[in-house]
């Protein structure tokens, strides 16, 4: 039995400095897991406040808070009677050419009265000075359809003007994403500093995190991060580093990384603190 027990010793012996080298292994290779892992916070692509270019009473709200928007559709509008009118009349005058069918008829008979002239001056059966306003006639003629033609021009410039004038009375987004809150309600008075509603980009986000001063070699833009997050379940996702400071914290000695984390359809919510792994 002793002779069994002493060969047993013998080959915990032996074993024991390898098993203790595989537990300082193991710890040291979670240790360098959890290095790598640094606290994080999701934020959205833009948080934008809309506002108007000029001021007046606002009439419509046509988004709630919590909807969703695209880019170029109409949040609000503000009163707009006298601008609306201003372009109905700019628009009737812009598409008339009235005017310019009236230069053009006056320019063709000029033109019949000078041809004719001419025949008659050749036969010496019309007086210089008649043969003289005749001319003069069909030059007046072609300038005043000249002078038809730049105003309807100018008609036209005074439409896309108007058109202008009013789309300003138009809230539209910039982008598209979240109405986060609502600042302001049809009857109140609205001017360039006002916001009248903030509208967030859920698509993509970025992820902010600090690393180590040490790890600046270490992470490039282009690099792939693994992200833990807890909502809207706990998972892990793929983020891609954009950003990586140029200037030092000195107080912390760290430095701001930013990754990027496509999110279509806006599922994952901002403002959630996460972990990041590199």
């Amino acid at each position: 039995m002793w002779q069994s027990l002493w060969q047993w010793l013998w080959q915990v012996r032996r074993i024991l400095p390898a098993l203790v080298l595989l537990g300082l292994a193991n710890i040291t290779h979670a240790s360098v897991e959890v290095q790598n892992e640094y606290d994080c916070l999701i934020d959205p692509a833009q948080v934008l406040e809309i506002g108007s270019p000029v001021m007046g009473i606002l009439e419509k709200v046509l988004v709630s808070r919590g909807d969703t928007v695209t880019a170029g559709q109409q949040l609000a509008q503000l009163e707009s009677t006298i601008e609306e009118a201003s372009l109905n009349i700019t628009r009737v005058m812009a598409d008339s050419d009235a005017a310019i069918k009236a230069r053009e008829a006056k320019l063709d008979y000029a033109r019949k009265q000078r041809d004719r002239a001419v025949e008659l001056q050749g036969r010496g059966a019309i007086s210089s000075q008649s043969f003289d306003e005749l001319g003069a006639d069909y030059t007046i003629a072609l300038q005043e359809l000249q002078l038809a033609r730049f105003e309807q021009q100018r008609l036209l410039l005074e439409r896309k003007r108007a058109e202008a004038v009013l789309a300003q009375r138009h809230i539209k987004s910039p982008i598209s994403g979240v109405v986060q809150k609502v600042d302001r309600g049809p009857g109140e008075y609205v001017f360039q500093e006002a916001s009248i509603m903030t509208v967030v980009q859920l698509d993509p986000l970025y992820i902010e995190t600090f690393v180590p001063v040490s790890s600046y070699r270490d992470i490039a833009p282009g690099m792939e991060g693994e992200v833990m997050l807890s909502q809207p379940q706990e998972q892990s996702v793929t983020a891609r580093v954009i950003v990586i400071d140029r200037v030092f914290d000195t107080s912390s000695d760290t430095i701001g990384v930013r990754l990027q984390l496509d999110n279509p359809g806006g599922v994952i919510p901002a403002g959630q603190r996460c972990k990041v792994r590199f």
